[in-house]
Parts: C-alpha cells; structure tokens; sequence
C-alpha cells in the first residue's frame, strides 16, 4: 500500500494540536521537548516527534498524551 503524502498545513496542524497538549501534560517546554524526542513503551518504543507524519500516528500521540493527563493505565 502507497504511503499518503500528507500536505505541510495538516502536519503543522497535528504538530500544533501535540504540542498544545504536551504543554497542558507537562507543563514546560524543555520537558516537552524530552518526552517528544524519547522512546516510549506505550507507542511500542517509537519517538513521538516521528511519528507525526501521517494523521494516524499523530492520532496516537494524542490519545497517550490524554492518558498521561487523565491518569488512565495502559491498556494491555
């Protein structure tokens, strides 16, 4: 299966809608910048920063930074 290219405007949307809520987790920036650029189990050891390339991973990120904020456990 092709890969979609997504245009610029949509990732720098999702890109903006990450890292509005990263803020809201974290609370500052340089933790922000840590937990975008480390590999985490919940997102199966990716880094968060890649994998806002297409709208799906990005969709990801989203939903673990909601679960970091909300406390909810891993679903196993």
């Amino acid at each position: 299966m092709a890969r979609k290219t997504r245009r610029v405007g949509d990732f720098a949307y999702d890109a903006v809608k990450v890292l509005n809520e990263a803020r809201k987790v974290f609370g500052n920036s340089a933790d922000v910048n840590v937990w975008l650029n480390s590999p985490h189990a919940a997102l199966g050891g990716k880094v968060p920063a890649a994998l806002l390339f297409t709208a799906q991973c990005a969709d990801l990120v989203l939903q673990e930074l909601v679960r970091l904020k909300t406390g909810q456990q891993l679903k196993k």
